[in-house]
């Protein structure tokens, strides 16, 4: 039997997967373990073209609810074997790299998370992401044009 997931799940997963390969490939890159290509979401979230997406997206309700209350990170517990959901995240978020960072939280949570539910909360998360992500491609043309996809 497969899972259900909704469209605004799906939307995210491409978006950001080529969100991803967009920002290595205009040279947002770093590093990672064992020299493996990670895309740099901080040096991009500093590029002035940039600098009113968190004014701009917090006109939309679902990114004003992901500001005020950023997702949850799941992490082990002290017996090293629990989890739990804590919030990671300075409240309410009041930069583009933390909001970049809680959409990248979003993902995660997604993709490695156990957010698989029907918790509304996810729905909300997942579509305040896309309009963070449209309105850094509307505004990093570079970006923008190597995501391939003008909204």
């Amino acid at each position: 039997m497969m899972p259900n997931a909704s469209e605004a799940k799906i939307m995210l997963f491409v978006a950001y997967s080529r969100m991803e390969s967009a920002l290595k490939q205009a040279g947002f890159v770093r590093p990672g373990p064992r020299r493996i290509a990670q895309a740099d979401w901080r040096r991009f979230a500093e590029e002035p073209c940039l600098s009113d997406v968190l004014a701009a997206a917090a006109g939309d309700p679902d990114v004003k609810a992901m500001i005020a209350d950023p997702p949850r990170t799941q992490i082990v517990t002290g017996d090293g074997k629990s989890l739990e959901w804590r919030q990671l995240f300075p409240v309410p978020l009041a930069s583009l790299e933390d909001l970049l960072g809680a959409v990248k939280q979003v993902r995660d949570n997604l993709f490695h998370g156990e957010k698989h539910g029907d918790d509304p909360r996810d729905e909300s998360l997942c579509c305040a992401a896309l309009v963070v992500i449209k309105h850094c491609l509307e505004r990093h043309h570079e970006v923008g044009n190597l995501f391939g996809y003008r909204y």
